[in-house]
């Protein structure tokens, strides 16, 4: 039994892992998809240090996200409509803004340094622009499939709860962390019956 309980856990140790460097290769939705994960991770990194704790790992996850979307941006295949072209453009334009000023703002945090109400403003617009960028763009590119969707579902819970886990020993893991770990399994459970033809 032990034996077993330790292969379902390095199996979903190296699926998790596995995720980031799939997107690098993937389909343009699902490198699109990412990018879409890591805006939103990124700010969510941004509250944790911002309003729980300057845990150096949350540093490490807001410069991993940063560059991850860097890579993923610059291998994203152009769309071949103008409109999808320009949406990309604008993307990749308003992109480097957004990064130096999370960069800036997560350093200055790090070093117990408390930012402006005007520079969080200002991050949040710029996180709000880009995600309405990156959900207009997403029209322009297949769909995807509905399997890899619910991997991106686990990866983002996943994410979010990482941080809190790996510093279980000194603090107590919050009601947030045992529900979302619920919902992974859920979609894990799930995972399966997608594999499966339909009778």
């Amino acid at each position: 039994m032990k034996h077993l309980y330790l292969r379902r856990l390095c199996a979903l140790a190296t699926l998790l892992a596995c995720l980031n460097s799939y997107a690098t290769s993937a389909q343009p939705a699902t490198q699109l998809q990412q990018i879409r994960l890591d805006l939103s991770g990124s700010l969510g990194d941004f509250y944790l240090l911002y309003g729980v704790d300057s845990d150096p790992a949350h540093l490490a996850s807001v410069q991993q996200r940063v560059t991850q979307t860097d890579q993923l941006l610059s291998q994203l295949a152009e769309p071949t409509d103008g409109g999808g072209l320009n949406s990309l453009q604008q993307l990749r334009q308003q992109w480097p803004a957004y990064r130096t000023l999370l960069q800036e703002l997560a350093h200055s945090l790090q070093q117990q340094h408390s930012p402006s109400d005007g520079s969080i403003a200002e991050l949040i617009q710029l996180n709000c622009l880009l995600t309405r960028l990156s959900d207009t763009l997403s029209a322009h590119y297949p769909p995807l499939a509905d399997p890899l969707a619910l991997l991106q579902s686990i990866q983002r819970k996943w994410r979010y709860i990482e941080p809190s886990l790996q510093h279980y020993q000194q603090d107590n893991v919050p009601t947030l962390v045992n529900r979302y770990s619920q919902r992974i399994i859920g979609d894990l459970q799930q995972l399966p019956t997608l594999a499966q033809p339909s009778q």
